[in-house]
């Protein structure tokens, strides 16, 4: 079982990523790795490249991604795309400038300032660490519970038992297991290839429970 304990830190400034990734780690204590990694020049290349590591259990994104120019795009905007390939993931917002972001699309957990994080005895990191270690292992049984379902469904159909609604929810999970490589923008020789192997580790689960 794959183990989504590896936090995201995405901010396109190196002298923020290197000072303010102990905070977080400390706020997710031993119950998560945390890592700072820049965004790529798009949304599309920076949603492939995180849809790689399926270890990812929870995403952290400063909102001015764009200021450097290293990125064409806004935490927020990150945000809503992450949210189209990760429904259930715990998303964050790390700002200087918490009063210019909102989340009018309710595509985020909270919007944490980073003052508030480097304040480790206030209030306000204490109840971030809670609630993102909460958060995290949620995800994780989220996760662990879909992966047990469709093997029980795998076995039901071949098998021969599988019903109707059964046939249709496998379905359902199989899009999911895949969806995090398929984000529509970003199809390409190596997208293809990522699916051909996904679609390849089903036929060898389907074939370890007939055996």
């Amino acid at each position: 079982m794959v183990v989504r304990n590896e936090v995201i830190y995405i901010d396109d400034r190196e002298d923020s990523r290197k000072m303010l990734i102990s905070y977080l780690q400390q706020a997710f204590g031993d119950e998560a790795k945390v890592s700072a990694v820049g965004p790529k020049p798009t949304i599309q290349e920076t949603v492939k490249s995180l849809s790689e590591n399926w270890k990812i259990g929870s995403i952290i994104a400063d909102e001015r991604l764009n200021e450097s120019g290293e990125a064409d795009f806004t935490g927020q905007e990150l945000c809503v795309a992450l949210r189209e390939v990760y429904p259930k993931l715990p998303i964050y917002i790390l700002t200087a400038y918490p009063d210019s972001v909102s989340n009018k699309q309710y595509t985020i957990e909270s919007i944490l300032s980073k003052d508030q994080l480097k304040n480790k005895d206030g209030d306000d990191f204490r109840q971030f660490s809670i609630y993102a270690r909460r958060y995290l292992g949620t995800f994780d049984d989220i996760m662990s519970e879909r992966g047990e379902e469709y093997t029980n469904l795998l076995r039901k159909k071949i098998a021969g038992t599988i019903d109707e609604q059964g046939k249709e929810r496998l379905l359902k999970i199989e899009t999911e297991l895949v969806k995090p490589v398929a984000y529509e923008e970003v199809v390409d020789s190596k997208l293809t290839e990522k699916l051909d192997k996904q679609e390849k580790l089903i036929e060898e689960i389907r074939k370890m429970l007939e055996n």
